[in-house]
């Protein structure tokens, strides 16, 4: 990764590569354990990205922050997590169209939390709002056969999926139960129409 890195320094748009550089680095080491270096990366691409103005690097930025969420939540760090995810959201939004998969990752991590803190009527809310983005994204892709499975194209949104029935189950909480598989059935039909 040094010499990708090198590489990026020299690009015109230095900045934004190095940073996505960075970011896919962020991942590769929070996928190996390497959480020290990952907490290191994310505390330099958020110092470079955060006052950007530049789309491309906010949502950068906005990947950034939700890496940062998901080793906070991992820790145990729920409501700090939150905060940054609920950031990441705002970054994304504000990006507009071009970050909606982005969005809808970060609804979907959202989604999680809230399962897991028992308040599934936001869940289930964050949920539908990822889901709703990510078949407009099906959708327009459709066209070029870019995503052929929605669960294999979304595992983000399929784990926030696992999380929230899991959480309902646990509950005891049969009436949203029923009313989680009305949706997401009617979901998955519609996302198959679109493929």
């Amino acid at each position: 990764m040094p010499r990708t890195s090198t590489t990026a320094q020299q690009l015109k748009e230095h900045v934004f590569a190095v940073n996505s550089t960075r970011v896919s680095l962020i991942a590769v080491q929070i996928g190996q354990g390497r959480l020290l270096e990952a907490t290191a990366n994310i505390r330099r691409a958020i110092s470079a990205l955060q006052d950007s103005a530049d789309p491309a690097e906010q949502e950068l930025y906005g990947v950034t922050l939700r890496f940062s969420a998901q080793l906070l939540s991992d820790a145990g760090e729920r409501l700090i997590a939150e905060i940054k995810l609920r950031e990441s959201i705002e970054v994304f939004e504000r990006v507009g169209d071009n970050a909606s998969v982005q969005l809808a990752y970060s609804l979907s991590e959202l989604a999680c939390l809230c399962a897991a803190e028992g308040r599934f009527s936001e869940a289930h809310q964050q949920i539908v709002r990822a889901m709703n983005l990510l078949a407009a994204s099906v959708a327009e892709a459709s066209g070029i056969q870019l995503q052929s499975q929605f669960a294999t194209a979304h595992p983000t949104i399929v784990r926030a999926l696992k999380r929230y029935l899991t959480a309902l189950r646990s509950r005891g909480e049969t009436a949203r139960l029923e009313e989680a598989k009305r949706t997401f059935d009617a979901f998955d039909a519609a996302v198959r129409r679109t493929e």
